[in-house]
């Protein structure tokens, strides 16, 4: 229906009841309910594919004022700036420093590396659980309301982040999705919510599971929403270092 809203959903609870209905997906918890530490262990796993997979939801927004504010001088007394040189530039008596900039970008984007770094945890911690060592991991980063940066500089960030911690890495592939934000892509007059995958390495019988669980995923979050428009495949270059191909959901506005 032109201009109705999206339906918002319940990212992790939607995406469980999902996986139980993809190929082998169990949830974690259910197969071992009893384990201490539950903490440490990943999300899912798809048994006859042999992947686990851990669900992270971004629900902070870096471009919060207070937090930028924090933050900003936070960057700024590292880098031995006075306190009436961060007012002066915080009222842009003077131009914004480029190290100041890169600072509070990079402080802004740590909670992300945090997330990544623990989901790696998470998985070498369910491989354990389960004698999976071989197990191919998936981290799906589900963006709920993070705006401060766009997907293309979110993914080239995880890309780069990835890549600097591969050699003790057990994260094969990062899915970005972004179920509950819509962004406009191309001329087409429609907003569209993004699934964007990237491999450690391409080809892999990875790449042809994500594209399935995708699929999948698209047409359950469309049965949930009548006014999601059908699922389209653009052809996009690779972002960064990761082989990256996108799907997209969309709604008509």
């Amino acid at each position: 229906m032109p201009g109705a809203a999206p339906k918002f959903i319940e990212t992790e609870t939607e995406f469980a009841r999902f996986v139980r209905t993809f190929r082998s997906g169990t949830v974690v918890r259910d197969l071992i309910p009893d384990a201490p530490h539950m903490a440490l262990n990943a999300d899912y796993y798809f048994s006859s594919d042999d992947v686990i997979a851990e669900l992270k939801c971004l629900y902070t927004d870096p471009s919060d004022r207070a937090h930028l504010d924090k933050r900003f001088l936070s960057v700024c007394q590292r880098l031995g700036y006075s306190a009436e040189q961060a007012l002066q530039i915080a009222f842009r008596e003077i131009p914004l420093p480029r190290d100041v900039a890169q600072g509070v970008i990079a402080k802004s984007l740590n909670h992300i590396r945090k997330i990544l770094r623990k989901a790696n945890h998470q998985i070498a911690a369910t491989k354990r659980q389960l004698g999976r060592a071989d197990a191919l991991g998936l981290v799906i980063i589900s963006n709920e309301s993070n705006l401060a940066l766009s997907p293309v500089e979110l993914i080239h960030f995880m890309s780069r982040e990835l890549r600097a911690t591969m050699k003790d890495s057990h994260i094969d592939s990062v899915i970005y999705m972004t179920p509950n934000l819509y962004h406009a892509v191309g001329n087409d007059g429609v907003a569209r919510s993004l699934w964007l995958p990237g491999y450690r390495r391409a080809g892999t019988r990875l790449t042809d599971f994500v594209d399935d669980l995708g699929a999948a995923w698209g047409k359950f979050r469309e049965e949930l929403d009548g006014h999601l428009a059908l699922s389209t495949r653009p052809h996009e270059p690779p972002l960064g270092d990761f082989d990256v191909r996108p799907s997209q959901r969309a709604f008509q506005r």
